[in-house]
């Protein structure tokens, strides 16, 4: 082989290290041949030496941050990395730098130190100079008849944008434009008319709801469910009409796995059907609606979980920004004591989201955990509520608490702290519930039932939450019927739960 084809070649072979991010999701045939592919459909912009400066740098950037987030979650960045990269404020980025996982981080900085060095040689010998390879020129023109017929495809067809690039999306690294076409049709579609019930609310209805929603609570540490590691439900377990389960959460992060307990499905699916939350709902039944959070998140951006809040809530109260959550405790008081017949009360807590051991006072440290800490800390809460709504109910009045979180965490041995990732530990939540005991003698079909054997095992999704609340409303099934039969599956990736217990704990694979 000459020199001029050697260097060729060569520059070719380090043109495809910028593509191997796209093998990290699992190696397969199907997964070399698409590597190769993409690498040979994107040959043809060393032709252009401006294309293949921008081309390089992009390929460097996204594969770094393609490599760290399959450290987190196992797939490379998706529309839901996008959607909690644009929520998230400067606080919870700084916080976000102290979790990440080093050793992932680690490997992207080495391919990124190696991918530089291929950048360099691509640079001096792939473009249409005398040092090119004329075989390797050969097939960046054949490329460039590639794409033209496929451009002629897509004009006779008439395929708009985002058609295209669904099918391009399995191309690395059109994931990526795919993932953005995806979250800006989130964006766009926000403000949506929810499609209400139009019969009236049956009889039985509660007086005064509250509903929880937790963060990064793993049903794995909880001592109700099991754990023996330490008491992190404390005086919750004394407590009378007081239920609880393990749930399966939809997702990982926040973006993807909040929507479920709004709804009862996946925020894009929510757009789709013009779903109703169970705020939504409750307005529509008359309820005075307060909506109390100390969730962190860019106020200047509208997402998915702050549009349907604020739709819905006659009250919306930003409470806290990621502190303790008792901060929540009096604005939950005064809800309560307002003269309104019927009341929903949300409240989102900051629960133990990373750092988790800034997630309690000191006074709560009973344990040599942290993340054990921050449970008891979220549970003694919980019990103080509950406590607080059987008094504020009133003489006679129907009371229902209801408690779940959006995902839990991953945790050693998966990972070398607490954070969000991929694992079992992520997708167990607890799920509780506490009636009164004038709504357990009244209305006992409100009253969620949960035996023995649903506290060992997962046998529901925590989306439960939300037909719960739409149930105590007096509309059951509603969300259950818009979703359809696909909509409560206990599914992640196409895997049911007997079948990701088999995979491996900690990567899901």
């Amino acid at each position: 082989m000459s020199p001029k084809n050697s260097r060729g070649w060569l520059a070719f072979v380090c043109w495809m290290w910028l593509f191997t991010p796209a093998l990290l999701e699992g190696l397969s045939l199907r997964a070399g041949a698409l590597w190769v592919a993409a690498a040979f459909l994107f040959w043809p912009l060393t032709l252009w030496r401006p294309a293949l400066a921008l081309a390089m740098a992009g390929l460097l950037a996204l594969g770094a941050i393609n490599i760290v987030h399959v450290g987190f979650f196992g797939n490379l960045a998706d529309q839901l990395l996008l959607a909690t990269a644009l929520r998230t404020n400067w606080q919870e980025a700084q916080e976000f730098v102290g979790v990440l996982p080093w050793p992932w981080v680690a490997c992207a900085v080495a391919w990124l130190v190696t991918g530089i060095f291929a950048c360099r040689y691509v640079w001096r010998f792939a473009s249409m100079s005398a040092n090119a390879s004329p075989v390797l020129r050969k097939l960046s023109w054949v490329g460039v008849v590639i794409w033209s017929v496929f451009l002629v495809f897509v004009l006779v067809k008439r395929y708009d944008f985002d058609e295209v690039i669904r099918k391009l999306k399995t191309i690395y690294p059109m994931h990526i434009v795919r993932a953005w076409t995806a979250q800006q049709q989130l964006t766009d579609s926000l403000f949506y008319t929810p499609q209400l019930p139009s019969a009236a609310p049956e009889a039985a209805q509660v007086d005064t709801l509250v509903v929880v929603i937790g963060e990064s609570a793993s049903a794995q540490r909880w001592s109700l469910l099991g754990y023996q590691g330490a008491d992190t439900n404390g005086a919750l377990a004394q407590l009378q009409g007081v239920q609880v389960a393990r749930a399966m959460a939809h997702g990982l992060n926040t973006a993807a796995a909040l929507p479920y307990l709004l709804t009862g499905m996946a925020a894009q699916d929510s757009v789709e059907h013009r779903a109703p939350s169970f705020l939504d709902i409750a307005r529509q039944a008359g309820y005075k609606t307060f909506v109390v959070s100390n969730s962190r998140y860019h106020s200047a951006v509208e997402d998915f979980y702050g549009v349907t809040f604020r739709r819905a809530a006659d009250v919306f109260l930003k409470a806290g920004n990621g502190e303790w959550d008792e901060v929540l405790t009096p604005h939950l008081q005064e809800a309560l004591q307002d003269p309104a017949p019927r009341k929903l009360v949300v409240l989102h807590t900051y629960g133990s989201h990373f750092q988790v051991e800034e997630r309690y006072p000191a006074t709560a440290a009973l344990f040599p955990d942290v993340y054990d800490n921050s449970l008891r800390y979220s549970s003694d809460l919980l019990t103080q509520w509950i406590q607080m709504v059987e008094r504020g109910a009133g003489q006679g009045k129907t009371a229902l608490l209801l408690y779940s979180s959006d995902h839990g965490v991953a945790m050693p041995p998966c990972a070398d702290q607490y954070r969000t990732g991929s694992g079992l530990s992520s997708l167990q939540v607890p799920l509780l519930t506490w009636s009164n005991a004038a709504l357990r003698e009244r209305f006992p079909q409100l009253v969620p039932q949960f035996d023995m054997s649903e506290r060992e095992q997962l046998e529901r999704s925590n989306a439960a939450l939300a037909d719960i609340s739409v149930a105590a409303l007096g509309f059951p099934g509603v969300l259950t019927a818009l979703a359809g039969p696909q909509g409560r599956q206990l599914t992640f990736h196409e895997h049911d739960w007997p079948a990701l217990q088999k995979l491996d704990a900690c990567s899901l694979q």
